[in-house]
Formats: C-alpha cells, structure tokens, sequence
C-alpha cells in the first residue's frame, strides 16, 4: 500500500476496523461535545459511550471551572443503547449537560462509568 498522507493507516480496511473498535471498547469520551465548539453562555453536552464485557450502571462527570474554581459533579444520564456489529455488542450512549459557561471561561472535567455491582463507592473506570 503506498503511503497517504491525507488518511494514513484508515485507507486500510483491517486498520479502519481496528480504529472503530478500539473507540467502542470500555469506557470512550473522545473529546465529543455538543456544540464542538461550544459559544459563551450556551450548555455543553458531554457523550459518553460505554462497551465490552463489564456493565455499567452509573456514569458521572467532575467538573471544575475557572476563573471562580467552582468544583461540581455531573451525573450522566443513559441516553440509548446501539448494536454494533462489527464489535458485536451493545453500545451504550451516555450524555450530561454542563452549564452555560462566560465568555473566557475554563472547564476542566474528567468522566468516568460506574462497573455495575462494584457497591459504593465501587470501582469506577476514567474513559479514554
């Protein structure tokens, strides 16, 4: 295969399938928001995807933001589940809303899933 500068290894079907299923696998947040690029004052949707062996039950996310270093945590709520055939299992979608940020605000946050049974505190598992 020649070398593509423009899609690199993904113009290769076993490299494409190695990527698809290595973002489903586990615990998955992939930098994915909604809006992408999230306007002052507007809310800002975090995804999650969790996937594989090990349930899930809960998902959360932690957030702190600046300047004011407000600290808060975010549960996310189950949104939908999705078969995926070539991981061939179900995918689950999670999603939480941060609020509406200022103009020049800073949100640091980190996401996690909850390992189903695990009790509480129990074991929590930090996506990507």
């Amino acid at each position: 295969m020649s070398d593509d500068r423009t899609f690199g290894n993904l113009a290769d079907l076993d490299q494409r399938l190695l990527r698809h299923r290595a973002n489903l696998a586990g615990v998955k947040h992939l930098d994915r928001l909604e809006p992408a690029d999230p306007q002052p004052g507007a809310p800002i949707r975090l995804i999650l995807t969790t996937s594989g062996p090990t349930p899930f039950d809960l998902a959360s996310a932690w957030y702190q933001t600046e300047p004011d270093g407000a600290a808060a945590t975010l549960p996310l709520y189950r949104e939908r589940a999705e078969w995926d055939t070539v991981e061939w299992n179900y995918v689950q979608r999670w999603r939480g809303t941060l609020p509406p940020q200022p103009a020049g605000g800073l949100v640091r946050y980190k996401i996690a899933a909850h390992v189903a049974g695990s009790g509480a505190p129990g074991r929590w598992i930090y996506a990507d």
